[in-house]
């Protein structure tokens, strides 16, 4: 069985399992800052509607 090139290659296969693996990070990332945005701006309604 011939086997890809980069299996033969630790840092090659290092830096795609390193790609692979921040992908889903990075959209994370960005939908929890979104969510906690709508939370925080959602919290500022609820407490300016609060009678002082």
């Amino acid at each position: 069985m011939n086997a890809p090139r980069w299996i033969g290659h630790p840092r090659m296969l290092a830096a795609l399992t390193l790609a692979f693996a921040l992908v889903p990070e990075v959209i994370t990332f960005k939908a929890v800052r979104e969510l906690d945005a709508k939370l925080f701006e959602t919290a500022m309604e609820v407490l300016a509607k609060l009678p002082a």
